[in-house]
């Protein structure tokens, strides 16, 4: 059954699901991200779609435990990139 609904969506002009995932977390830049927005401006089933994976990812940052990180961290990852 998903594959006659990924076809169905294929065949009205639909996001595909990756697209849609990496919409809701901000992943999408430049034409990607207005040709995204321009078509949920008028596809409902993506809406909804988009609508639970904003809610799955939601409920996953949610899930687990927040932890400070170390007071030194921001100094080593620069110390890192910097290549010093």
């Amino acid at each position: 059954m998903k594959f006659i609904a990924k076809i169905s969506k294929k065949l009205k002009g639909c996001l595909e699901d990756e697209d849609l995932l990496e919409y809701s977390m901000d992943g999408l830049s430049g034409p990607e991200r207005s040709k995204a927005m321009e078509h949920l401006g008028h596809c409902q089933r993506c809406r909804e779609q988009l609508r639970e994976y904003i809610s799955f990812a939601e409920a996953m940052a949610l899930s687990v435990p927040q932890v400070d990180p170390p007071a030194d961290l921001k100094a080593k990852v620069l110390k890192q990139v910097s290549g010093h």
